[in-house]
């Protein structure tokens, strides 16, 4: 089976979705599937486009895609 799993963040960044989503993939991919995770390419503070593009990370296809907004929590703090 074919399954994509759709998150704003991934590894390397760490956090609670991100790891819920590492987890369930890479369980999946364990299992036989083919998984993929579509996610931004950036890192929670800055780093646009500082991640590769495509990587297979434990059994798991990242697509990583340039992001339109990079609008976060974090991000809007920091400009207070």
């Amino acid at each position: 089976m074919r399954i994509i799993h759709v998150a704003p963040l991934y590894t390397p960044v760490i956090g609670g979705v991100e790891d819920v989503v590492k987890h369930i993939a890479e369980y999946m991919a364990r299992r036989g599937h083919e998984v993929y995770v579509v996610t931004y390419n950036r890192l929670r503070r800055g780093g646009v486009g500082s991640l590769p593009r495509e990587e297979l990370i434990n059994g798991v296809k990242v697509i990583r895609l340039k992001p339109t907004i990079t609008w976060s929590r974090e991000s809007h703090e920091s400009k207070r």
